[in-house]
Protein backbone atom coordinates (compact mmCIF):
# COMPACT_ATOMS: atom_id res chain seq x y z
CA UNK A 1 0.00 0.00 0.00
CA UNK A 2 1.62 3.38 -0.80
CA UNK A 3 2.72 5.83 1.64
CA UNK A 4 1.03 9.12 0.92
CA UNK A 5 1.92 10.78 4.52
CA UNK A 6 4.98 13.40 2.81
CA UNK A 7 2.16 14.66 0.50
CA UNK A 8 -0.87 14.84 2.90
CA UNK A 9 2.08 17.01 5.19
CA UNK A 10 2.27 19.21 1.71
CA UNK A 11 -1.30 19.74 1.52
CA UNK A 12 -1.65 20.44 4.75
CA UNK A 13 1.02 22.95 4.84
CA UNK A 14 -0.34 24.35 1.48
CA UNK A 15 -4.03 24.75 3.17
CA UNK A 16 -1.80 26.82 5.73
CA UNK A 17 -0.44 29.14 3.62
CA UNK A 18 -3.33 29.13 1.25
CA UNK A 19 -5.43 30.27 4.83
CA UNK A 20 -2.81 32.88 5.16
CA UNK A 21 -2.85 33.93 1.80
CA UNK A 22 -6.54 34.59 1.91
CA UNK A 23 -6.69 36.82 5.31
CA UNK A 24 -3.90 38.80 3.98
CA UNK A 25 -6.50 39.77 0.96
CA UNK A 26 -9.76 39.78 3.11
CA UNK A 27 -7.59 42.39 5.09
CA UNK A 28 -6.42 44.56 1.78
CA UNK A 29 -10.26 44.65 1.87
CA UNK A 30 -11.58 45.84 4.59
CA UNK A 31 -8.67 46.83 6.90
CA UNK A 32 -11.04 50.17 7.08
CA UNK A 33 -13.34 47.29 9.61
CA UNK A 34 -10.29 46.02 11.44
CA UNK A 35 -7.12 47.29 13.04
CA UNK A 36 -5.42 43.90 12.77
CA UNK A 37 -6.88 42.52 9.34
CA UNK A 38 -5.45 46.10 8.01
CA UNK A 39 -2.14 45.02 9.56
CA UNK A 40 -2.32 41.43 7.52
CA UNK A 41 -3.57 43.16 4.29
CA UNK A 42 -0.13 45.17 3.76
CA UNK A 43 1.03 41.71 2.22
CA UNK A 44 -1.36 41.50 -0.31
CA UNK A 45 1.29 41.51 -3.03
CA UNK A 46 2.95 38.76 -1.42
CA UNK A 47 -0.70 36.95 -1.11
CA UNK A 48 -0.91 37.02 -4.59
CA UNK A 49 2.35 35.39 -5.50
CA UNK A 50 1.56 32.86 -2.81
CA UNK A 51 -1.89 31.88 -4.50
CA UNK A 52 0.18 31.51 -7.89
CA UNK A 53 2.55 29.38 -6.23
CA UNK A 54 0.07 27.06 -4.49
CA UNK A 55 -2.18 26.74 -7.34
CA UNK A 56 0.54 25.50 -8.72
CA UNK A 57 1.59 22.85 -6.42
CA UNK A 58 -1.98 21.67 -5.65
CA UNK A 59 -2.72 21.45 -9.43
CA UNK A 60 0.09 18.94 -9.02
CA UNK A 61 -0.67 17.08 -6.22
CA UNK A 62 -4.29 16.56 -8.08
CA UNK A 63 -6.30 18.82 -5.67
CA UNK A 64 -7.99 20.79 -8.05
CA UNK A 65 -10.78 22.71 -5.72
CA UNK A 66 -7.71 23.66 -3.74
CA UNK A 67 -5.75 25.00 -6.60
CA UNK A 68 -9.50 26.60 -7.70
CA UNK A 69 -9.57 28.22 -4.36
CA UNK A 70 -5.74 29.77 -4.54
CA UNK A 71 -6.49 30.88 -8.16
CA UNK A 72 -9.45 33.03 -7.07
CA UNK A 73 -7.15 34.47 -3.98
CA UNK A 74 -4.42 35.77 -6.12
CA UNK A 75 -7.56 36.94 -8.73
CA UNK A 76 -9.32 38.52 -5.52
CA UNK A 77 -5.66 39.67 -4.23
CA UNK A 78 -4.69 41.75 -7.54
CA UNK A 79 -7.84 43.30 -7.79
CA UNK A 80 -7.81 44.59 -4.35
CA UNK A 81 -3.85 45.76 -4.64
CA UNK A 82 -4.74 47.56 -8.32
CA UNK A 83 -5.18 50.81 -7.06
CA UNK A 84 -5.83 53.31 -9.98
CA UNK A 85 -4.58 56.39 -10.90
CA UNK A 86 -6.69 59.38 -9.88
CA UNK A 87 -4.89 61.46 -12.71
CA UNK A 88 -3.46 60.62 -15.95
CA UNK A 89 0.46 61.59 -16.38
CA UNK A 90 1.12 64.45 -17.85
CA UNK A 91 1.90 65.01 -21.22
CA UNK A 92 2.85 67.61 -23.20
CA UNK A 93 2.77 70.77 -20.17
CA UNK A 94 5.64 71.43 -17.65
CA UNK A 95 5.78 70.09 -14.28
CA UNK A 96 7.14 69.87 -11.47
CA UNK A 97 8.93 67.40 -9.33
CA UNK A 98 8.79 66.46 -5.15
CA UNK A 99 11.02 63.66 -4.07
CA UNK A 100 10.82 62.38 -0.64
CA UNK A 101 12.99 59.59 1.09
CA UNK A 102 13.14 57.88 3.92
CA UNK A 103 17.41 57.52 4.09
CA UNK A 104 17.12 55.86 7.29
CA UNK A 105 18.42 56.45 10.74
CA UNK A 106 21.40 53.75 10.31
CA UNK A 107 22.17 55.07 6.69
CA UNK A 108 26.35 55.20 7.37
CA UNK A 109 26.39 56.41 3.67
CA UNK A 110 25.66 60.45 4.13
CA UNK A 111 27.72 61.82 1.54
CA UNK A 112 26.38 59.36 -1.55
CA UNK A 113 22.83 59.23 -0.16
CA UNK A 114 23.10 63.15 -0.62
CA UNK A 115 24.85 63.01 -4.25
CA UNK A 116 21.89 60.40 -4.84
CA UNK A 117 19.31 62.62 -3.65
CA UNK A 118 20.77 65.85 -5.71
CA UNK A 119 21.18 63.94 -9.23
CA UNK A 120 17.21 63.03 -9.39
CA UNK A 121 16.33 67.21 -9.80
CA UNK A 122 13.56 67.36 -7.64
CA UNK A 123 12.27 71.06 -7.31
CA UNK A 124 11.22 70.29 -3.81
CA UNK A 125 12.87 67.39 -1.36
CA UNK A 126 11.46 66.15 1.81
CA UNK A 127 13.78 63.92 3.84
CA UNK A 128 13.07 61.90 7.15
CA UNK A 129 14.86 60.34 9.48
CA UNK A 130 17.62 62.13 9.01
CA UNK A 131 20.42 61.54 11.49
CA UNK A 132 23.20 63.95 12.73
CA UNK A 133 25.94 62.01 10.48
CA UNK A 134 23.60 63.72 7.92
CA UNK A 135 24.93 66.97 8.65
CA UNK A 136 28.00 67.99 6.35
CA UNK A 137 26.60 66.14 3.36
CA UNK A 138 23.63 68.35 3.28
CA UNK A 139 25.60 71.41 2.54
CA UNK A 140 25.81 69.86 -0.83
CA UNK A 141 22.22 70.42 -1.08
CA UNK A 142 22.09 73.60 0.30
CA UNK A 143 24.25 74.69 -2.98
CA UNK A 144 21.18 73.40 -5.13
CA UNK A 145 18.37 74.39 -3.36
CA UNK A 146 18.17 78.43 -1.65
CA UNK A 147 15.26 77.83 0.34
CA UNK A 148 15.42 74.84 3.17
CA UNK A 149 13.89 73.78 6.72
CA UNK A 150 16.18 72.42 9.24
CA UNK A 151 16.23 71.39 12.40
CA UNK A 152 19.32 69.93 13.30
CA UNK A 153 19.34 71.73 17.37
CA UNK A 154 16.03 69.79 17.97
CA UNK A 155 17.36 66.18 17.04
CA UNK A 156 19.40 66.07 20.76
CA UNK A 157 15.80 66.19 22.05
CA UNK A 158 14.68 63.61 19.50
CA UNK A 159 12.13 66.74 18.64
CA UNK A 160 12.85 66.58 14.63
CA UNK A 161 13.56 64.44 11.80
CA UNK A 162 12.36 65.88 8.81
CA UNK A 163 14.59 68.26 6.07
CA UNK A 164 12.69 69.85 3.76
CA UNK A 165 14.83 71.85 0.40
CA UNK A 166 13.38 73.41 -2.39
CA UNK A 167 14.02 75.85 -5.30
CA UNK A 168 10.81 78.20 -4.63
CA UNK A 169 10.32 80.20 -1.14
CA UNK A 170 8.80 78.48 1.65
CA UNK A 171 7.72 78.57 5.08
CA UNK A 172 7.07 76.27 7.58
CA UNK A 173 3.67 76.15 8.99
CA UNK A 174 4.29 73.77 11.83
CA UNK A 175 5.92 70.92 13.28
CA UNK A 176 3.18 69.03 15.48
CA UNK A 177 5.43 66.14 16.21
CA UNK A 178 8.29 64.69 14.65
CA UNK A 179 6.09 62.70 12.96
CA UNK A 180 4.66 65.70 10.95
CA UNK A 181 5.90 68.50 9.27
CA UNK A 182 3.62 71.03 7.15
CA UNK A 183 5.16 73.49 4.79
CA UNK A 184 3.97 76.10 2.26
CA UNK A 185 5.86 75.83 -1.08
CA UNK A 186 5.39 79.04 -3.44
CA UNK A 187 5.64 77.68 -6.47
CA UNK A 188 5.67 80.19 -9.97
CA UNK A 189 1.82 78.76 -10.90
CA UNK A 190 0.14 78.33 -7.18
CA UNK A 191 1.28 77.72 -3.70
CA UNK A 192 1.21 74.37 -2.73
CA UNK A 193 0.57 72.79 0.77
CA UNK A 194 3.25 70.06 1.47
CA UNK A 195 2.68 67.87 4.13
CA UNK A 196 5.25 64.74 5.30
CA UNK A 197 4.35 62.07 7.51
CA UNK A 198 6.47 59.68 9.43
CA UNK A 199 4.08 57.44 11.08
CA UNK A 200 4.76 54.69 13.84
CA UNK A 201 5.02 51.54 12.84
CA UNK A 202 2.34 49.07 13.36
CA UNK A 203 4.17 46.15 15.44
CA UNK A 204 4.26 45.26 18.51
CA UNK A 205 0.27 44.93 17.38
CA UNK A 206 -0.69 46.90 20.33
CA UNK A 207 0.79 49.46 18.20
CA UNK A 208 -2.18 49.49 15.87
CA UNK A 209 -4.37 51.20 16.92
CA UNK A 210 -2.02 53.82 17.99
CA UNK A 211 -1.03 54.08 14.14
CA UNK A 212 -4.56 54.89 12.87
CA UNK A 213 -5.01 57.53 16.03
CA UNK A 214 -1.94 59.10 15.33
CA UNK A 215 -2.69 59.15 11.46
CA UNK A 216 -5.80 60.56 11.94
CA UNK A 217 -5.04 63.20 13.87
CA UNK A 218 -2.20 64.11 11.12
CA UNK A 219 -5.41 64.13 8.63
CA UNK A 220 -7.63 66.73 10.62
CA UNK A 221 -4.94 69.27 11.39
CA UNK A 222 -3.99 68.71 7.35
CA UNK A 223 -7.29 68.86 6.26
CA UNK A 224 -7.69 72.73 7.52
CA UNK A 225 -4.58 73.71 5.39
CA UNK A 226 -5.11 75.10 1.46
CA UNK A 227 -5.16 73.36 -1.30
CA UNK A 228 -3.40 72.50 -3.41
CA UNK A 229 -1.98 69.48 -1.53
CA UNK A 230 0.05 67.24 -1.53
CA UNK A 231 0.48 64.47 1.31
CA UNK A 232 3.67 62.08 1.11
CA UNK A 233 6.06 59.98 3.69
CA UNK A 234 6.62 56.77 4.85
CA UNK A 235 3.28 55.84 6.68
CA UNK A 236 4.07 52.57 7.32
CA UNK A 237 0.79 51.45 5.60
CA UNK A 238 0.12 50.11 2.20
CA UNK A 239 -1.19 52.30 -0.49
CA UNK A 240 -4.48 50.16 -0.50
CA UNK A 241 -4.40 49.67 3.49
CA UNK A 242 -7.53 51.91 6.10
CA UNK A 243 -4.91 54.02 7.31
CA UNK A 244 -4.58 55.36 3.58
CA UNK A 245 -8.32 55.17 3.28
CA UNK A 246 -8.83 57.17 5.98
CA UNK A 247 -6.49 60.20 5.39
CA UNK A 248 -7.94 60.28 1.83
CA UNK A 249 -11.46 60.80 3.23
CA UNK A 250 -10.18 63.11 5.67
CA UNK A 251 -8.20 65.28 3.57
CA UNK A 252 -10.18 64.74 -0.26
CA UNK A 253 -7.00 63.64 -1.20
CA UNK A 254 -6.30 60.49 -3.43
CA UNK A 255 -3.20 58.10 -3.21
CA UNK A 256 -0.72 57.33 -6.36
CA UNK A 257 -0.12 53.64 -7.14
CA UNK A 258 3.03 52.23 -6.24
CA UNK A 259 5.11 49.53 -6.32
CA UNK A 260 6.91 48.42 -3.00
CA UNK A 261 9.28 50.53 -1.47
CA UNK A 262 10.29 48.56 1.68
CA UNK A 263 12.31 46.55 1.90
CA UNK A 264 14.20 48.24 -0.59
CA UNK A 265 16.91 45.47 -1.61
CA UNK A 266 14.46 42.92 -1.98
CA UNK A 267 12.50 42.30 -5.52
CA UNK A 268 9.47 44.05 -6.39
CA UNK A 269 6.99 41.77 -5.22
CA UNK A 270 8.39 41.10 -2.03
CA UNK A 271 8.49 45.03 -0.86
CA UNK A 272 5.40 47.00 0.49
CA UNK A 273 4.25 50.10 -0.96
CA UNK A 274 4.63 51.97 3.01
CA UNK A 275 5.79 55.47 1.22
CA UNK A 276 3.07 56.89 0.18
CA UNK A 277 1.91 59.93 -1.83
CA UNK A 278 -1.60 61.54 -1.70
CA UNK A 279 -2.72 64.22 -4.11
CA UNK A 280 -5.54 66.60 -3.91
CA UNK A 281 -8.59 67.40 -6.54
CA UNK A 282 -6.34 70.51 -7.83
CA UNK A 283 -3.58 69.04 -9.92
CA UNK A 284 -4.15 67.96 -13.34
CA UNK A 285 -1.98 65.49 -13.50
CA UNK A 286 0.72 63.23 -12.17
CA UNK A 287 2.99 60.07 -11.69
CA UNK A 288 4.64 58.59 -8.78
CA UNK A 289 7.69 56.67 -9.47
CA UNK A 290 9.52 54.37 -7.28
CA UNK A 291 13.50 55.24 -7.46
CA UNK A 292 15.92 52.67 -7.09
CA UNK A 293 17.69 51.18 -3.71
CA UNK A 294 19.93 53.76 -2.64
CA UNK A 295 21.95 53.22 0.87
CA UNK A 296 18.23 53.36 2.68
CA UNK A 297 15.94 50.44 3.65
CA UNK A 298 13.47 52.37 1.89
CA UNK A 299 13.46 53.06 -1.82
CA UNK A 300 12.82 56.78 -2.45
CA UNK A 301 9.73 58.04 -4.15
CA UNK A 302 9.11 61.62 -6.61
CA UNK A 303 5.83 62.47 -8.11
CA UNK A 304 5.73 64.75 -11.41
CA UNK A 305 2.84 66.86 -11.35
CA UNK A 306 1.31 69.61 -12.90
CA UNK A 307 -1.62 71.69 -11.30
CA UNK A 308 -5.30 72.45 -13.05
CA UNK A 309 -5.68 76.10 -14.89
CA UNK A 310 -8.40 77.37 -12.86
CA UNK A 311 -5.77 76.96 -9.87
CA UNK A 312 -2.83 78.48 -12.10
CA UNK A 313 -5.58 81.31 -12.63
CA UNK A 314 -6.20 81.88 -8.83
CA UNK A 315 -2.70 81.54 -7.71
CA UNK A 316 -1.65 85.61 -6.19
Amino acid sequence: MPNNRPFSLLVVAGMAALAGAALSVLGAFTGSVSNVLDFFGHFATQAVLAGIALACLFALLRRPVLAATSIAVAIAGYFAIDIPSPVKPCAGVPTHRVLFFNVWDDNMHATETVDFIARQDAETVVLAEVNPRFRPALGELRKLYPYWIECPEAESRDKCQFYVYSRFPISKVTQRSRALIEVIAAYPEATVTLAGIHAIRPFPLHRLWYQMGQVSHFANSIAHLPEPRLILGDFNAASWSGIIKTVSRIDNVKPMPSRGTWFAGVPWPLRIPIDNVLIGDEIACAKKTVGPSAFSDHRPIWVDFAFKPDTVKRAP
